[in-house]
């Protein structure tokens, strides 16, 4: 009975662990979606990994605060971004964040094939897009953790 109780406790510490790093992320994709939306180069190039992989092209990419100053500045961004929400962009309520393990059963599991390894402890947050947003693909980001921070290694 006794050890039934501690493996009770270990496992509950377990998904406890789990819940919580998937709130962390929750909470670190949605401020960086807020550093963008409101042109904090600083604030947005921290969320990413210096070794950041762009799945859409396969490339490694310098997600600096001298290319987030430069986007900020850009026509572009300017004319289609800036001043937005997220609620205005993004389908919050069809949001997923996943687990490595939750990852291998859902549609999204080969992301990045080619491109990109997923590893046990990532974890996967993908806002869509909103009908009609002129963000066409959402956002995607793989978090892994980089000397204690989460940073966004992968993402389209």
């Amino acid at each position: 009975m006794k050890k039934i109780l501690v493996l009770m406790l270990v496992l509950t510490i377990l998904l406890t662990a789990c819940v919580s790093e998937k709130k962390q992320i929750e909470t670190l994709h949605a401020e960086t979606i807020k550093a963008i939306l409101e042109g904090d180069s600083k604030k947005a190039a921290s969320a990413f990994s210096e070794n950041y992989i762009d799945i859409g092209d396969g490339a490694k990419k310098s997600m600096n605060e001298e290319y987030f100053t430069n986007l900020f500045n850009s026509d572009v961004y300017q004319a289609a971004l800036n001043g937005k929400k997220a609620e205005d962009l993004f389908d919050l309520s069809k949001k997923e964040i996943y687990t490595y393990n939750e990852l291998m059963n859902t549609k999204h599991k080969d992301f990045g094939k080619g491109s990109f390894e997923l590893k046990q402890g990532d974890i996967f947050a993908y806002y869509p897009n909103k009908a009609g947003a002129v963000v066409s693909d959402g956002f995607v980001g793989v978090y892994r953790k980089e000397s204690g921070n989460w940073k966004i290694i992968a993402g389209d």
